[in-house]
């Protein structure tokens, strides 16, 4: 109003109701709206100008705002209005004449000042960091102790201000410190959550079959509930295509995903490094001779040291791999092989295999493979079957399907239909104990839902989380109590995985022949079992 009414000639104040809106939110009536000329080289305009007779703090005035570079005077104006006060000559005097308009910054307290302050100077690092800036860094980093290596690159952006150590317009925030500051970050995330959420309303809970829509890396498609998880707001889904998806790591903790890719690798390979030796050691020859007492007393095969084989895990197919990871089934995987003992546990296994693999086989390209062949397994001496010592010392055996080849320690069933009595119940008696690792394949895939769709990681990523979730599969086998029916017949085997096809050849030798029709002759006759005949 004051500069209204210093305005030459004569000027008409209009009513208005306008309600102006200053710097910082204060609200101002204004009394009337004044109409002034506004004249340039070219052109003359009629200016409307509100007039308040309020000063309500903060408002910027006309020498502030000519002084933050807001606005620009008009040069017509000029000359009819009084010249301004003499404008601050510092920064400093700046900010102090016009501090009320930058209250609304957030400051430090005094407090927090105050124990940022202690925490630096309490601080294991930060103190030697202030003396070197105040007298000087070395010419060269191998001249500093170790800690304050990663100081050296930002050397020059160092600076102290009030004993609190800078770099740039950042403070260098100490070690007993970050916890606070954390959960001040925290508390300002929990207020600014809830001011997002004033306006929300909650979703009813889906239920299985409730038909939702999917956004994919190729748009939005339908999809179908199948359940809900434990983690609030989560469901799994299934497409119209078969495809089940959830919400991956990332979203369930609300971390980055290039976080998680990080996290997973390193997490797995500490599981197997600090584990394997416990639960999943090579064994010895005494616990050889534990596992053979086990399979000839629960699934009635004697001289078995183990079930073999082989599982596909299903992954996305790696770049410019071509088909090395592609199989039979038409999908990309690496090859899960395993020996497993009476008890579902993994007592071998070699990850890694893919099915670009000829004739060779995985078996055979494979580390146990190789110990099995040069007899490098330190498994027991021969001995002869129960019951059958006039038939003569046989080797211990591992027990496996058709896909793998017929040698001297590893037992596969007779191929073909029309089979003899005895050789029928040779391969009962064979699958039956070889169950034990399909049924650990289905016992690990229910455990872990990795195994139920295509990895999407590289495969040796791949690779160390299949390990990764042997070794915990062992320790819950181990340590939950299961009751135990000796010579029963196990459940049915949940499938995991694509079973492996044919990965050697299977021409056997003499002695492998001899000992797998050994066998057959003792179960048909000393070493026969009540139920076998009704096969």
């Amino acid at each position: 109003m004051s500069t209204y009414q210093q305005l030459p000639g004569p000027t008409q104040l209009r009513p208005t109701k306008t309600m102006l809106i200053a710097f910082g939110g204060a609200r101002l009536p204004a009394d009337g709206v004044v109409s002034l000329e506004r004249k340039t080289t070219k052109r003359t305009a009629m200016l409307d100008f509100h007039v308040t007779s309020r000063a309500d703090k903060p408002i910027l005035f006309r020498d502030a705002c000519e002084e933050l570079q807001l606005v620009k005077r008009v040069e017509a104006l000029k000359a009819k209005l009084p010249p301004p006060p003499k404008p601050p000559s510092t920064k400093e005097e700046l900010l102090e004449r016009y501090a009320e308009v930058f209250t609304g910054l957030d400051a430090l307290s005094e407090e927090t000042l105050s124990q940022l302050k202690e925490a630096t100077a309490a601080d294991s690092v930060l103190p030697a960091v202030c003396e070197k800036h105040m007298n000087g860094w070395p010419a060269k980093r191998r001249s500093l102790d170790r800690k304050l290596h990663s100081y050296w690159p930002m050397r020059h952006n160092i600076s102290m201000q009030n004993d609190i150590v800078m770099v740039g317009d950042k403070i260098v925030i100490p070690q007993s410190f970050s916890q606070h500051v954390h959960n001040m970050i925290r508390a300002l995330q929990s207020r600014q959550q809830c001011y997002y959420n004033q306006h929300t309303k909650p979703l009813p809970a889906l239920t299985p079959g409730a038909t939702v829509h999917m956004q994919t890396w190729s748009g939005w498609e339908p999809a179908m509930v199948i359940h809900q998880r434990v983690e609030p707001r989560s469901y799994t889904v299934q497409t119209p295509a078969g495809r089940m998806f959830r919400r991956t790591i990332a979203d369930s903790f609300r971390v980055g995903v290039t976080t998680v890719a990080y996290i997973v690798p390193d997490v797995a390979r500490a599981i197997w490094n600090c584990l394997v030796e416990e639960f999943m050691a090579v064994p010895t020859k005494e616990e050889w001779r534990s596992i053979t007492a086990e399979f000839q007393w629960r699934w009635n095969f004697p001289l078995c040291c183990g079930a073999i084989d082989g599982k596909h895990v299903a992954l996305i197919a790696p770049a410019h791999s071509g088909s090395q990871f592609h199989n039979y089934k038409g999908t990309f995987s690496i090859v899960l092989l395993a020996v497993v003992d009476a008890q579902y546990c993994f007592r071998v296994i070699d990850v890694g295999g893919y099915r670009r693999t000829s004739d060779g086989g995985i078996l055979a390209n494979s580390t146990f493979g190789q110990a099995l062949r040069s007899t490098a397994l330190d498994l027991p001496p021969d001995m002869p079957l129960p019951e059958a010592e006039h038939r003569g010392p046989l080797p211990h055996v591992f027990v496996a399907d058709e896909a793998f080849p017929l040698r001297r320690n590893l037992m596969r069933p007779f191929p073909g239909q029309n089979l003899s009595g005895a050789r029928r119940v040779f391969n009962y008696r064979l699958s039956r104990a070889q169950l034990v690792v399909k049924n650990a394949f289905g016992i690990l895939s229910s455990q872990w839902r990795m195994y139920r769709r295509a990895l999407e990681v590289s495969p040796a990523i791949g690779e160390t989380c299949v390990k990764a979730t042997c070794v915990p599969h062992n320790f819950l086998q181990r340590t939950t109590a299961r009751a135990s029916f000796p010579g029963s017949v196990p459940d049915g085997e949940a499938e995991a995985m694509a079973t492996v096809g044919r990965i050697a050849a299977n021409n056997a030798g003499r002695e492998a022949i001899r000992v797998r029709e050994t066998f057959t002759s003792c179960f048909s006759t000393e070493g026969a079992v009540p139920w076998q005949d009704m096969v």
